[in-house]
């Protein structure tokens, strides 16, 4: 089950966010910093890795013997939930491949 609360999104100026959220009363920071076209790859890729993390996190706390992890390409993203004892196999077959992928 995910909880969430005291959700703030604090948009600043010159494009600067800052995004933090409660969930299971674990405190995230899911972004903080400036946001332009440059790097909006990068602020991308760090909140599917703040989510993956809120994901994990509320798995581990729930003692599941489950994992989410991340498969990129370059132009979509994946989130993958697979067993701990499968994530080794998962692996080796994505290294045959263009994918990106991330724990």
């Amino acid at each position: 089950m995910l909880e969430c609360k005291d959700e703030i999104f604090d948009e600043n100026t010159k494009e600067k966010i800052h995004h933090r959220i409660t969930v299971n009363d674990n405190d995230y920071v899911i972004f903080s910093g400036q946001v332009t076209r440059e790097n909006i790859g990068q602020v991308l890729e760090a909140y599917l890795t703040s989510f993956r993390q809120i994901l994990n996190d509320t798995l581990k706390s729930q003692n599941k013997n489950i994992k989410i992890i991340l498969v990129t390409q370059s132009e979509f993203v994946v989130f993958v939930l697979l067993e701990n004892e499968k994530l080794k196999g998962f692996k080796k077959i994505l290294s045959q491949t263009k994918n990106k992928f991330e724990e």
